[in-house]
């Protein structure tokens, strides 16, 4: 039961906060999409999926449908077809 919850958590991030790439090469990498959940998970209080691992965060988001993971550059970072939407921060001004 705990597990599907996460899943979902995943699920929901990565349809709030990640735009598509045409492919992985083009995307961030899964260690930056990972450390940007975990600021959205605390922010949104979804403390459960803020304790979850990178290798278990990369697990569940590569079952998610259109999700494409691979291996880029000289150092092997995996990348997926993914990039974290830009923080749109309100200036106060109207």
């Amino acid at each position: 039961m705990m597990w599907r919850k996460q899943v979902d958590h995943v699920a929901l991030y990565v349809e709030e906060r990640l735009t598509p790439t045409s492919s992985p090469k083009e995307g961030d990498t899964l260690k930056e999409i990972w450390e940007d959940f975990i600021k959205w998970a605390v922010d949104t209080g979804a403390s459960g999926a803020a304790k979850m691992s990178l290798i278990a965060f990369g697990r569940q988001v590569a079952q998610l449908p259109e999700i494409q993971k691979k291996r880029v550059g000289k150092q092997r970072k995996t990348h997926i077809n993914r990039k974290i939407k830009p923080v749109e921060i309100s200036s106060g001004w109207g």
